[in-house]
């Protein structure tokens, strides 16, 4: 059986970097994109993929695309003027609806949590963010920890 994909932000550099893995495997997705012509011009041959234009602040639209999933990629992504106030909101909204569909979500890391550091980052170095952005991202990772700990319970 082949599991099935939500790519929340496949125009974006990493959600792109993801799609373009899932088509290289041969696996179907469907793909939440701001500019659906600019997502079939990224992709060309979009064969195993349904292309949703939308924005992950359409609750009631992410909803319906979630349902029936097994994994959901969040590559959603705001500009850096408004990333601190956008970026929880886009992630409260994933997280809802990874709790409706039950599918876990994958959330591509940075070293924007780590702040400068001289060792290597690995998954048990600590957080310790030096700039405002590494601040939110610590409290994006924490708030999708905490979900994915409720839903194990």
């Amino acid at each position: 059986m082949t599991s099935k994909y939500l790519t929340i932000g496949a125009t974006g550099a990493i959600g792109h970097a993801f799609a373009s893995a899932l088509q290289d495997a041969g696996l179907h997705a469907t793909l939440l994109v701001r500019d659906r012509r600019k997502a079939i011009a990224l992709f060309g041959n979009t064969n195993g993929f349904t292309i949703v234009e939308g924005d992950v602040n359409d609750t009631a639209l992410l909803h319906s695309i979630a349902e029936g999933v097994d994994f959901i990629f969040h590559g959603a992504n705001a500009s850096h003027e408004h990333w601190a106030k956008a970026m929880p909101v886009m992630t409260r909204n994933v997280i809802n609806a990874a709790e409706h569909s039950r599918a876990p979500v994958i959330f591509p890391g940075n070293n924007y949590n780590f702040g400068q550091t001289e060792q290597p980052i690995s998954e048990i170095t600590p957080f310790n963010p030096s700039v405002p952005l590494g601040k939110v991202r610590v409290d994006l990772e924490k708030m999708l920890q905490r979900a994915a700990d409720q839903d194990g319970e």
